[in-house]
């Protein structure tokens, strides 16, 4: 995820590159006159007063008319305000001073965007034309530079330049957007370059974002935001590019490149809605999600209308059709689209989290810059307002998005590391299963085929009448009751640990007082264990209020199969110690535990102990240390430690072992404690 310095460092680099694209390559201003230098002559701009007129003569353009009677305009200006719904022609007059007695052989003059047919005089003399007079013309967007031929310039240095405007066909048409500029001609070309680098370099930057989101969606195809997000990316780099000068740089000047730019136009505002109701869709709660709803509707019949229109404008060639889409339809539409979205901007603004509040903002701002746009083309105001606006807005969803992204790749990191070890544990978890179903099919059909052999051998006897005597023939029945009574036992623990261990069975859980299980597990088998020849100590050293939440049934299953582990392992005259105390530090092994207090149990005998190697397998399954004389095949299946430990977890303990050959065993269990 990005930081907040890099997000910092991020946004002034694209202040900073903004700031010097926008600033670079600006004329030098003047007022007519034109001061020749020893590095050659700079550009002038003639921003000052122009003498109009409503007619057409071709006298206008002699230096030997007399203007006095024309009305004075500053340069560039809307002409509607002075001739309003008119038609016709326009002429512009201007003297401009030429420094005397230097020969220029490059100079050149740079009209704006006249949105009709001009033509240029210097002179008298015609130095350049353009347009049809069609305002859905192409060429009418094209800013004019013409060349000057010195030989026409004026010995005294008073030059006359005239500018004849068509408004027959778009009432636009005259001087309304850049201003008239004269200079070098080379200059002149290398400064217009230089003002529409910024252009050509945001129209390059969204293709190549627009194309890469676009790759994103097809991998993706469940994130609807960044389809509609790269189609309103894509439409808006065609729409700086056609609506720049580069496309005449690179002759990109035919009616089906008009087409193009009406395209771009008319689908960003409805793709870039879109994308906002896709993007903040179900923000609202259910009682407000009404107005999303609508908007959602909206917007669906907004790309509906995108659709067909680019289809017409595209496929259908009429002139009356054009007039009336580019005059009326789309900039009103525009304008209801962009306002309807500024107020839906506006209302989201509202209700979502703090986080998304500056994406929304400039969701409106877009928006708004959107019908600021279209108020400029119908009021002839010069500007290019909706690039800004939308640029701000993809810059920001940029980084909004990107931030997004690299927060969902590290979940995703996090996540796959997170699977690649749960898929080692498993797989380990597998091979130690299967390693264990081997040795525990091994040990059944050793521990069932043990006593059924013996068995079958005591009975054969019997049958064959081998044994006459009835004291031989009670040992041998009492040696298969024995043997039937440890089968039995076998195949009940091997019933009960597999019912713990598929969870099948259910714990009666309860609070109980952990002295008092205690207690109540000593005085249970005090007299099994004396009988036995051993000592029997309590040595609990814990505050009778501690309580566990347990199954006092089962707790007793794991002590009882303890303790006959115990004595199994203890010659008579040892002792075994059972107790129980508070925990306040967890041994290493056991880290992983949790958090909070725990009663540690513990069953303590001096007998034989446990060899290294068997130790850490206790636990397992038919695992059974050095045969004793205590040993009683029906007693014991090598199953209750097993057991013992599953009842533990099962209660989310821990039970483990210390031991010492010739020294004896201690069993721990932990049991977390209740408030």
């Amino acid at each position: 995820m990005m930081s907040k310095d890099h997000k910092r460092q991020l946004l002034a680099s694209l202040l900073a590159i903004l700031f010097f694209l926008g600033t670079a390559g600006l004329p030098v201003a003047g007022y007519g006159q034109l001061t020749m230098g020893a590095g050659g002559y700079p550009t002038v701009i003639l921003d000052d007063s122009w003498k109009i007129k409503q007619a057409d003569s071709p006298e206008f353009s002699s230096p030997l008319y007399n203007d006095a009677d024309w009305q004075a305009i500053q340069v560039p200006a809307n002409t509607q305000e002075l001739f309003p719904g008119q038609t016709g022609y326009l002429w512009y007059r201007k003297w401009i001073y030429i420094e005397p007695g230097k020969t220029l052989y490059d100079l050149g003059i740079q009209l704006g965007k006249i949105a009709s047919a001009d033509e240029v005089y210097v002179n008298g003399y015609q130095v350049g034309s353009s347009g049809s007079g069609r305002a859905d013309e192409l060429d009418n967007n094209k800013i004019r530079i013409y060349q000057i031929p010195a030989a026409i310039l004026a010995a005294d240095g008073r030059n006359l330049v005239a500018i004849r405007v068509n408004r027959y066909y778009s009432n636009i048409g005259g001087l309304y957007s850049e201003p008239v500029a004269i200079g070098e001609y080379s200059q002149l070309i290398n400064q217009l370059i230089r003002a529409e680098s910024v252009n050509f370099v945001f129209s390059s930057v969204f293709l190549l974002l627009g194309t890469a989101l676009l790759f994103f969606f097809a991998i993706r195809r469940q994130q609807k935001e960044l389809l509609f997000f790269s189609l309103g990316v894509i439409s808006l780099s065609v729409y700086i590019f056609y609506g720049s000068q580069w496309r005449y740089h690179l002759g990109l000047e035919t009616t089906y490149d008009t087409r193009l730019y009406y395209v771009a136009a008319i689908t960003v505002a409805p793709v870039f809605a879109r994308f906002a109701y896709v993007y903040l869709e179900g923000q609202q709660k259910r009682d407000k999600a009404v107005i999303e709803t609508m908007f959602g509707y909206y917007t669906r019949g907004m790309l509906l209308y995108a659709v067909v229109t680019d289809g017409l404008l595209l496929l259908y060639d009429n002139a009356i059709f054009w007039y009336y889409f580019t005059t009326f339809v789309s900039p009103y539409l525009g304008m209801l689209l962009c306002g309807i979205a500024s107020l839906y901007s506006l209302y989201q603004f509202t209700v979502v989290s703090w986080d998304r509040k500056l994406l929304v903002f400039m969701f409106g701002v877009a928006f708004a810059s959107g019908m600021v746009e279209t108020v400029e083309y119908e009021s002839y105001i010069p500007g290019n307002f909706v690039m800004w606006g939308v640029m701000a807005l993809v810059l920001i969803s940029t980084m909004v998005m990107a931030n997004r992204f690299f927060r969902l790749q590290d979940k995703v990191k996090v996540y796959s590391t997170g699977l690649e070890k749960l898929v080692d544990i498993r797989t380990h978890q597998l091979k130690v299963m299967e390693e264990s179903r081997r040795r525990l099919l091994a040990n059944i059909s050793h521990d069932l085929r043990t006593p059924v052999s013996s068995v079958l051998g005591h009975a054969e006897l019997l049958l064959e009448e081998v044994v006459e005597s009835p004291d031989q023939q009670r040992a041998y029945i009492k040696r298969i009751h024995d043997k039937m009574l440890g089968f039995n036992r076998l195949i009940q623990d091997l019933f009960e640990l597999a019912k713990i261990e598929s969870q099948q069975e259910r714990f009666r859980l309860a609070p109980v007082v952990a002295a008092s299980l205690v207690e109540n597990i000593y005085q249970k088998y005090l007299y099994d264990v004396q009988n036995a020849g051993i000592t029997f100590e309590n040595n609990s050293r814990i505050p009778p209020a501690v309580r566990i939440m347990a199954d006092e049934d089962r707790l007793d299953q794991v002590f009882a199969n303890l303790i006959s582990n115990s004595l199994r392992y203890t010659s008579p005259g040892g002792s075994i110690a059972i107790g129980c105390c508070l925990a306040d530090t967890l041994p290493a092994n056991l880290s992983g535990a949790g958090s909070g207090q725990f009663i540690c149990f513990t069953v303590a005998d001096d007998g034989i102990g446990i060899e290294p190697e068997q130790a850490s397998r206790i636990f397992e399954r038919f695992c059974r240390g050095k045969e004793t004389a205590r040993d009683n095949p029906s007693e014991h299946s090598g199953l209750g430690l097993a057991i013992a430990k599953e009842i533990i977890l099962a209660h989310s303990g821990r039970i483990w072992v210390d031991t010492t050959v010739s020294r004896g065993c201690t069993i721990h269990f932990l049991l977390p404690a209740i408030e």
